[in-house]
This record gives structure tokens, sequence and C-alpha cells, in this order.
């Protein structure tokens, strides 16, 4: 039954049809809706502000002739002109519904965005805030085609359908926030799994993956030469590298410990030898990556890294106490790869990779570099590197060492 004395659309945004949509959906649904009774809409315009270090706003453009569009804007988009000079801009300012005619002699193409609709046969824009509870606030945009414009009974309609669109887009905006800065501080992966109300203490699960380990050379000089904003902006740099690197090549990053970074490329994604090719591949690509960031550098020390490439179970999953809980890995074979590491600084090598890692890899470039005692590991275990990232190591056969 239909909510008396409300627009159809708006009575639809309260429905629960429309709480599983997300926010392109949503568009294309609601404006079919709006043309269905009465309400020429020609095209739509929403976005939906995120908590992200990089995007700002995830947009989305619902047109008749080319349906639904999303795209992202970036924080630094906020200061080009072309932001500056919108009506987005004026509306997130604290600025009211704006309406622009784009058609016959009353038009107004006094913005950007008037001019390139009005070329595109629009006739009328109109833009309204969307104000949410805690005080933030948004836009929807809607444009017509039909001679003469959107009628007064049209910007009625859209105009009280607002605070119904306000907290349906208000409800997807706090999910947007909490899955970008969970996947942020989780990873995609554990993001997923509390999203999805996987969140008690002592659950976790166990997967077979390929596992890097990489860490910086010389951490705690840099700390003691540089001040504490330049010894973040390194690490920002660093990790960057490094964190290009896995996730172009198909890797998930589980942990920053300290100046170091652990991730793992899951056999139940592809086969296992595929994975270990893939951890390779991130590997060459992120010391590929720090030469190149040194060779641009201006002034001082070129920062080094060890990357260890180890396969094994990894237990990932929710430890801690009652109040503070965090997303874990453990398991022996994290324990070896943060012990093989070291062996980089040992060997004078940027890449180790252990015997169980090269059985699997099947890589012909091996060099091995001898066999290695790894604290806490019983069993001496036998190292290799590449032929191609250190042409003029030899064999130590006869090492042995701690790490």
């Amino acid at each position: 039954m239909q909510t008396s004395c409300i627009h159809p659309a708006s009575d639809w945004l309260l429905r629960q049809a429309s709480r599983t949509l997300g926010d392109d959906e949503l568009l294309e649904r609601l404006a079919h809706i709006l043309r269905e009774h009465g309400v020429p809409v020609w095209r739509a315009s929403l976005s939906i502000r995120t908590y992200h270090p990089e995007i700002c706003v995830r947009n989305t453009t619902w047109s008749l002739d080319h349906g639904t569009r999303s795209n992202i804007i970036l924080h630094f988009d906020l200061l080009t002109p072309a932001y500056q000079n919108s009506p987005v801009a004026l509306v997130a300012a604290g600025g009211g519904a704006m309406r622009r005619r784009l058609a016959g002699p009353d038009a107004e193409l006094d913005f950007p965005i008037c001019r390139e609709l009005a070329e595109q046969g629009a006739t009328d824009y109109l833009i309204l805030p969307l104000e949410f509870s805690d005080g933030r606030r948004t836009f929807v945009s809607f444009s017509t085609d039909r001679a003469g414009g959107f009628s007064d009974d049209n910007v009625a309609v859209l105009t009280d359908m607002v605070p119904y669109l306000a907290v349906r887009i208000e409800l997807l905006s706090a999910y947007w926030t909490t899955s970008s800065l969970l996947q942020l501080y989780l990873g995609r992966s554990a993001a997923r799994r509390v999203l999805a109300g996987n969140f008690k203490r002592g659950g976790g699960d166990t997967t077979e993956a390929a596992i890097l380990y990489c860490d910086l050379r010389g951490f705690n000089e840099i700390a003691e030469h540089h001040s504490p904003d330049e010894v973040v902006e390194l690490l920002d740099s660093y990790f960057e590298c490094v964190a290009d690197a896995i996730r172009e090549t198909g890797g998930e990053i589980l942990k920053f410990i300290g100046d170091g970074v652990l991730a793992i490329f899951d056999f139940a994604d592809s086969d296992p030898a595929t994975a270990c090719q893939k951890a390779v591949a991130a590997a060459l690509e992120a010391l590929e990556g720090i030469e190149r960031w040194n060779a641009h550098r201006a002034q001082g020390d070129p920062l080094k890294m060890g990357v260890a490439l180890h396969t094994g179970s990894v237990l990932h999953g929710n430890i801690g106490s009652r109040e503070r809980l965090d997303f874990a890995v453990v398991g022996a074979a994290m324990n070896e790869v943060c012990r093989l590491e070291p062996l980089c600084r040992t060997i004078g090598v940027p890449l180790v990779m252990s015997h169980r890692f090269v059985e699997l890899h099947r890589e012909r470039d091996l060099v091995g570099m001898g066999r290695f005692v790894l604290r806490g590991v019983r069993e001496p275990q036998e190292v290799f590197s590449l032929r191609r990232v250190l042409p003029r190591v030899r064999r130590a056969s006869a090492i042995r060492s701690r790490a």
C-alpha cells in the first residue's frame, strides 16, 4: 500500500526493495520511477563521500542515453578549477538548491556543466543538497531534455523527495565509509570477513599460500639521522613501492610490521606454481621500484630492502583480548619467513627463497646460496636466490648463520 501524500518515488525510497541496492542501481531505478510518474528526468547524478587517503567521492551518473556510470573523485580534484567553478562546490560549501534554465531566452549558462549539458540537448538543470544527520552534505542533480524544462510540479516532486533520498544515501555513505576504512586498515579479505560478521575472538581461517616478507635495511640509522616527518615520508615511499608491486601481481598485504611488509599469494586464488610466480614478480617489481625511487631522489643515502619468499599454512584470524582484537597472522611458516629475510644482509643479496618455495616455483634462474640455521627452526634450511638480481654473487655453500 502506498504511503499517503507522497510521490511514488519517495514512497519507493522508504520501501525494502530500495534498501539492498547500491548507489548505481538505486539512481537508475529512481530515475525510471520518476519518468514512469511524469517527471521527465533525462540525466541524474549523485555523489557519496568516502573516508580514504586518496579518494574523496564516489560519483554516479545516470542518463537515458548511456545508462549508469560511476567514477571516483580524488582529493586533489577538489582543488581544480573544474570543481571550484561548479554548482557542486557551492552546494558542498553550504549553498542551497540551484536551478538553471539551459535553453531559450532565459538560459543561464554560467557554469561549465550547464554549457556541457546544453550542448547535449538538456533544457533544465536542478541541483539539490542532501543533508545528513551529522551535518555532512552531498548532492543530487537532475536534468531534462523536455522542451520548456521541468514544470513547477516536477520541481516540487524532486524537492519533496530530497529528505527520503538523503536517508538512503546516508546509509550508503556509512557502508562505503566502513568498508573503505576496514580495507585500509585490515586488508580486503579481513575487511570482507568483518563486514560479513566474522569478528568473534578466536575465529579465523587457515590457508596455503606463497608468503612474501620484506624489510627495510638500516631503518634505525634512518630514524637517527632524519626528523620524524622525514622518516614518515621515506616510509610512505618505500611502502608505496612494495604495496603497488604486491597489488599489481595479485597478492594481498596482511600486515605492516614496523618497516616490514607481510603479504600472501593465496593458493586458493591460483595454483601453487602460479602463486609463487606472482610472488617472485612482486618481489622483483618492488626491488626495481625502490631502485627507480632512489634514482630520482635528490639527496640522502639510497633505500635498500631485503625480500624473503616462502610457502606454508597461514592462520589469519581474530586474536586478542575482550576489549582489543587484531586480525593476526600466525603459524610456523610466518615465523620462518621472518627468520629467512635477515639472510639477505648476511649473504649480501636482495632476495632469498626457501627450498619449499623453489620446489613449487620451478625457476631455472636459481642460484643455491647454501644451508643456514634459522633461529627457532630445528633443521638447517637450504636457501636460494635468482641469478639476475645478483650477477656478481658467488655461491656461499659453507656459510652458516643464525638469522
